[in-house]
């Protein structure tokens, strides 16, 4: 007989590899495989699930109590030494106090190759199925939860302290050794198999590695079709090779020791990792404030020079001083020349002539330009009036017209008494040229008479307008 082995594990989707209470093992000497599943509400099922699977791969002959003890010895040793330590939490050791026990499933598997047989043995609600070759129903099945088979959370148990004693009646099957394969598989995985026997072999015979079995457990998860537990199997395939002896051709087991280290590993990593990126975060952000706090300027031999803020602002108050203080000469020469203009002027007789005929030709010219402005006016005013006269005198030559009444037009003219339109605009025209031409005479005779009287120490001089003092200039 030729057998191949593949073993897979895998814990909760939220919790690590370290955290899972399933496990196996298997012993190619004594032919011998083991499965158990700790029952996570207990105290350190994990480490008691562990022992089980050992334990029984490492001898060929056990009897079920022999069996039972050694395992509850070894756990027993194994919890003294871990609550005997100074870290330890005191809800852990008030557990120990009580002696509370750790609960877990099991079934194991033995071929006994001289008399070409098998025996089983399971307590619980993890499974041994058996599927012959070229069927796809189940052939064996094996647990020692009763029929209607229901899953829950309260299954049959071995227990890690006797006074407790164990939940249920361990049951045992044998058999002769045949071609076909057999699972060994952890409640969520039994059940899943159990819905739909022929598709869950049909996916498990595709499994290869630990990679895709990851994968096709976690779309089962996603797809409802099993529940989110820890889950380990192990598929025996055996082949008649015409031989009595068992040989082993092909070995894929991924050890929970191995993926725990694995898997530690991976998250130091990680670690390391995320502290790099934290420290290269905060030097970043250190250099950038760096940066907002100070300014870059080259200067011509383009070295770089590093200018704060402080020094900007007292930099760029230099550069402005001068310019202020240069406006500030800038209009007291302007004022001085003004003053000394004005101060001329009222010491040479000359000079007032002269600035008299300029301010009456300036006053002239302003009315001869207010005046053509008017003329203009009434030009158009006039130009407007022809218009409507010629109107009016070609509507009263038109023949008379009757309305939709029968009445006929006569286009007469409107009486005297009655004032157009045009008229009252001609009015409002002549009103407001009589008014213009009062103002600005009146506004002119001011203007003289101030220029008239105008005549004041030098130092008691207005300043002179800047405009005035151009067209002065220009004068």
């Amino acid at each position: 007989m030729k057998i191949t082995i593949k073993g897979f594990i895998t814990s909760k989707k939220s919790e690590l590899y370290s955290d899972c209470a399933d496990n196996y093992a298997f012993n190619r000497q004594h032919n011998m495989f083991a499965i158990s599943d700790g029952v996570s509400k207990s105290f350190f099922p994990k480490i008691w699930s562990d022992i089980l699977v050992n334990k029984y791969v490492e001898q060929n002959n056990w009897k079920d109590e022999d069996f039972i003890i050694e395992c509850q010895k070894e756990w027993q040793n194994k919890i003294d030494k871990i609550v005997n330590q100074p870290e330890v939490k005191y809800y852990t050791r008030n557990a120990y106090i009580k002696k509370n026990p750790a609960l877990a499933t099991f079934v194991g598997l033995q071929f006994i190759e001289s008399e070409e047989k098998w025996v089983a043995h399971a307590q619980g609600d993890s499974f041994l199925f058996f599927i012959p070759k070229g069927s796809t129903e189940i052939g064996i099945k094996l647990s020692s939860k009763p029929e209607p088979i229901e899953f829950d959370n309260y299954p049959d148990y071995l227990s890690s302290i006797a006074i407790h004693s164990h939940k249920g009646e361990r049951k045992s099957v044998r058999g002769e050794i045949k071609e076909g394969t057999f699972y060994l598989m952890t409640d969520a995985l039994a059940e899943w198999f159990l819905q739909n026997t022929e598709q869950v072999t049909h996916k498990l015979s595709n499994v290869q590695n630990q990679e895709q079995f990851l994968v096709t457990i976690e779309d089962e998860r996603k797809a409802n079709r099993l529940n989110d537990d820890d889950s380990a199997i192990l598929i025996i395939n055996i082949t008649d090779d015409r031989k009595k002896e068992i040989t082993y051709s092909e070995i894929e087991i991924v050890l929970l020791s191995d993926i725990i280290v694995k898997q530690e590993e991976e998250i130091e990593e990680s670690k390391k990792r995320e502290i790099s990126s934290t420290e290269n975060s905060k030097k970043v952000s250190a250099d950038e404030n760096e940066t907002e706090e100070n300014l870059v300027k080259k200067d011509d031999s383009n070295e770089v020079i590093v200018l704060s803020n402080e020094k900007i602002s007292q930099k760029k108050l230099t550069e402005e001083k001068p310019i202020q203080e240069n406006e500030g000469k800038i209009q007291k020469v302007d004022d001085i020349n003004t003053s000394k203009e004005k101060y001329i002027s009222s010491k040479n007789p000359d000079m007032d002539i002269k600035l008299e005929s300029k301010k009456e030709g300036l006053i002239a010219s302003h009315f001869n330009v207010v005046k053509k402005l008017f003329k203009g006016k009434q030009k158009e005013e006039e130009n407007a009036k022809t218009v409507l006269e010629n109107k009016s005198d070609a509507e009263s030559n038109e023949p008379a017209k009757q309305n939709s009444d029968g009445i006929e037009k006569t286009g007469e003219k409107p009486k005297k008494f009655e004032t157009t339109i045009e008229e009252n605009s001609n009015l409002q025209n002549d009103k407001a040229k009589k008014l213009g031409e009062e103002k600005f005479a009146e506004e002119t005779k001011n203007d003289i008479q101030k220029i008239e009287t105008e005549k004041v120490e030098p130092q008691e001089l207005p300043k002179v307008d800047s405009k005035a003092k151009k067209i002065i200039d220009n004068f």
